[in-house]
């Protein structure tokens, strides 16, 4: 089975965690909250993170598109990954759970994988914190920037990304009605309207992805996905995790479900409630 490359990809990442991170310069250790967050959203926009210089984390977290983008997939963190479609970030402070197999459990550990990755960035860490010295956001630190003091600013930063508050109106409370009559409430549910778990859905053929089996090796988890926040990757279309899904009927299809076009109307008017929007307009 296909488990040894990516497991070698979780081993560097709990190694960067307990190692590079872990051995950083603890003089900015007592920067405090705001600045944090300050020099995270620095950081994430800024494109001397990649080899020519031209990619940043907001290159595939486009703010005007929920911290998304509009593209089927991105590429794979490693050749051995497939590609995968990019989730908002909106809420992604609150998750239990990172990436659609759920292989990375906090934001620093999640920073650090394009770093290291055979197709996003391209530039060693060392070489991009070279690149970043001078630059004015750094000059309140009291020293260098270190990879800790880098990765928990992206931290910080990504943790104020809040996600939208749902439109409490009459199309939502037609649509929590329908919502709830046909289960979907089982699996999307509670503030974020997922239950943080990881599903097989029955309409979708198995692919080359292996989903959460990549992680844990149990065949039950095979093909099986986390389920996604609805109130934020319903503002970042195409949907699913290698986003095959193009619109609402394919999701539902997908979910082993065919509804009527009136079904439809109420389930659309729902799901842009609760994402936060009214008369076509996004949050």
């Amino acid at each position: 089975m296909p488990l040894k490359p990516f497991l070698k990809l979780c081993c560097l990442v709990c190694f960067l965690s307990s190692c590079a991170l872990g051995s950083a310069d603890k003089k900015n250790e007592d920067i405090d909250s705001t600045a944090y967050v300050a020099l995270g959203k620095a950081l994430f926009f800024e494109t001397a993170w990649s080899n020519q210089g031209t990619i940043s984390c907001a290159h595939c977290h486009r703010p005007a598109l929920a911290y998304s983008d509009t593209l089927r997939v991105a590429g794979g963190n490693t050749k051995n990954v497939p590609a995968r479609n990019i989730p908002s970030l909106l809420g992604v402070g609150q998750k239990q759970h990172l990436n659609w197999d759920g292989g990375v459990h906090t934001l620093e550990e999640q920073a650090l994988i394009p770093l290291h990755a055979d197709g996003d960035f391209g530039l060693p860490p060392a070489k991009a914190l070279e690149r970043l010295k001078g630059k004015p956001y750094l000059q309140d630190l009291n020293g260098p920037l270190d990879l800790k003091t880098a990765m928990v600013a992206l931290a910080k930063f990504q943790e104020t990304l809040q996600a939208p508050k749902p439109i409490l109106d009459e199309d939502y409370q037609i649509g929590l009605e329908w919502f709830q009559q046909n289960q979907c409430h089982s699996c999307h549910s509670g503030s974020g309207w997922t239950d943080g778990k990881f599903h097989r859905l029955p309409g979708i053929e198995p692919g080359p992805d292996l989903g959460r089996y990549r992680i844990t090796g149990l065949p039950q988890d095979s093909f099986a996905f986390r389920t996604p926040a609805l109130n934020t990757s319903w503002l970042s279309p195409p949907f699913l995790h290698d986003g095959q899904a193009q619109n609402l009927n394919e999701v539902m299809r997908a979910h082993g479900f065919e509804i009527s076009p009136t079904e439809r109307e109420i389930l659309q008017r729902f799901l842009q409630r609760i994402a936060g929007i009214a008369d076509g307009k996004r949050p």
